[in-house]
């Protein structure tokens, strides 16, 4: 401390000295000193090598490089882990020796696990809670390894979670003025976990059209748009995501997921933006409308082309929506 109070007292007595009695030091030293004294003047140019570096040289440069191999390589290895089913097994035993899968906790984790759980505990007349929430659930653990199937799994859940709202050989055409409307289903009502896709070829940019829209802003349910030549991904009570930039003229794919605290964008199967989010979605009674939204105001209608509208009611990962997108490409 002594001798802290030392070095301090010693500045301020050469401040005084050099600034006080003889003024014309400093610039007596700055030139004498020359390239020592800028380079202390400037702290030895630590901003400017970082801002160098860092700045322009990562962030700015190489910033795309960086995104991807973050989503492709970092995302990618933790997602890919989906790839292979979860085997949850035990053989028989009393009820109390099963009353562990029947365990709450356990088996909400288990219904919001991406990969797919195959249950197989206890033998043929046991039943416990974790059998229906598993996406396969199976009477002896025998059964359950030969039944981890992971394209069946898949497919199955696909079938069951899909909820197809528009899928004809012909698109849906939309001229400005038209649109679908559906009626409410509890299914279009996420808990924690929504995903929308569909192809779109739309004629221009101008407005702020609504692709689909189940809910109102600011007030319930959720909604594809247009806002401002960006893709808007709006969830009541979650958020707002703003990202990439459709084109007009051409088909393009564009899906937007929510689930697991974020929300994302993609179009043609590349994510496009990504935003972090807390609360949870509020549902809405309204119907669900394809092409417009729920004011019907000209500014709000599509002009365009849109054909298969998907809603999940699962968050798909990314290469899922990449999957979607590879299967069904169009010129």
């Amino acid at each position: 401390m002594l001798l802290s109070v030392a070095v301090a007292l010693g500045g301020i007595w050469l401040a005084r000295h050099f600034y006080v009695h003889r003024p014309q030091l400093p610039d007596a030293l700055a030139r004498s000193a020359g390239g020592l004294y800028t380079t202390l003047s400037n702290k030895w140019y630590v901003d400017e090598i970082y801002g160098y570096l860092f700045v322009d040289g990562l962030a700015k440069g190489g910033g795309s490089a960086l995104a991807r191999f973050d989503n492709r390589v970092v995302d990618g290895g933790v997602n890919g882990a989906t790839a292979w089913p979860c085997l949850s097994a035990r053989g028989g035993g009393s009820l109390a020796d099963l009353f562990a899968f029947c365990d709450e906790t356990l088996c909400r984790t288990v219904a919001l696990l991406r990969v797919p759980v195959v249950a197989s505990v206890g033998h043929h007349t046991d039943q416990t809670l974790i059998d229906d929430v598993a996406a396969v659930s199976c009477s002896t653990p025998t059964h359950a390894a030969e039944a981890a199937d992971i394209p069946a799994i898949m497919a199955r859940l696909n079938s069951e979670c899909g909820l197809v709202v528009q899928s004809a050989e012909n698109a849906l055409a939309l001229g400005g003025s038209g649109w679908a409307e559906l009626a409410p289903q509890p299914e279009w009502n996420p808990e924690d976990q929504l995903s929308v896709s569909m192809w779109v070829k739309l004629d221009d940019l101008e407005g702020m059209p609504v692709l689909i829209c189940k809910g109102a802003w600011q007030q319930s349910g959720y909604f594809l748009q247009i806002f401002r030549e960006q893709l808007r991904f709006y969830i009541a009570g979650v958020g707002t995501l703003d990202a990439g930039y459709p084109s007009a003229g051409e088909w393009q794919h564009l899906a937007a997921t929510y689930g697991f605290g974020e929300m994302q964008a993609y179009i043609n199967g590349e994510l496009v933006g990504r935003k972090r989010v807390a609360g949870r979605p509020r549902p809405s009674a309204n119907p669900l409308l394809v092409g417009r939204y729920a004011l019907g105001e000209d500014v709000y209608f599509v002009r365009g082309m849109l054909d298969d509208i998907v809603i999940h009611n699962v968050c798909l990962a990314p290469e899922e929506v990449r999957a979607i997108y590879d299967g069904s490409k169009r010129d």
